[in-house]
């Protein structure tokens, strides 16, 4: 587990127990398109939250939505290093086929991704995970100009982000890792879990050395 000493930071900053507290939601039309704004804070149960965040959805008149995310520190100087920053959306199992452009074919990350060559990648979903003895974070593709999900009918989800950013995808919750202590453990879910991250810790090699460098740490 690469994760297995810096995760204790996050632990102990209960990154692990972080709810989604919405405190406003407006809705405008503009310019054809509706605008759907979603202010709230994030934090542990009985504690002070540590983030504010704010969620713009644009839908215009085609059924693209754009998404626009922010989060901001309310105390940066108690805060260590994010593990990641991003969002989950969960799809239909039936949507079982991805293609990228940016780095692959095998799994790549900030700091582990110069063996990964810029392309045009296609796989199943199945086959992007990376089989580890015990489960974590797996799977990951950096410097991803765009990527879209497709099922055998030929329906598809398109992501098109402004600037390269990493994703993964896979057909179980991300969140069930944690309590799993082999391979075998991890199920099918049935679904097909999407997570886009527009900023993600790099590995290091921290299981047998050191951490992730500054320049791949994720600083609130």
């Amino acid at each position: 587990d690469n994760d297995m000493y810096q995760k204790t930071e996050w632990l102990q900053q209960r990154y692990d127990r972080m709810w989604h507290r919405i405190k406003h939601v407006s809705c405008q039309s503009l310019k054809g398109a509706a605008v759907i704004t979603v202010e709230g804070t994030m934090g542990a149960p009985s504690f002070n939250p540590d983030f504010s965040t704010a969620l713009t959805f644009t839908v215009d008149s085609h059924g693209a939505i754009r998404v626009d995310a922010a989060l901001t520190p309310l105390r940066p100087d108690k805060l260590c290093h994010l593990p990641r920053f991003g969002m989950l959306m969960d799809l239909d199992r039936r949507f079982d086929t991805v293609s990228w452009y940016g780095r692959g074919p095998h799994e790549n990350y900030s700091d582990f991704k110069e063996s990964a060559l810029i392309s045009q990648y296609s796989k199943k979903v199945a086959a992007m995970d990376e089989v580890y003895i015990r489960p974590q974070e797996n799977g990951t593709r950096s410097d991803v100009s765009r990527f879209v999900l497709t099922d055998r009918n030929g329906n598809a989800v398109l992501f098109c982000p402004e600037k390269p950013l990493s994703f993964s995808v896979h057909h179980y919750d991300q969140y069930s890792l944690a309590d799993k202590t082999h391979h075998w453990e991890v199920q099918d879910e049935r679904l097909t879990q999407v997570a886009i991250d527009g900023f993600m810790c790099g590995l290091g090699n921290q299981s047998c050395g050191f951490p992730p460098l500054d320049p791949y740490r994720v600083i609130p």
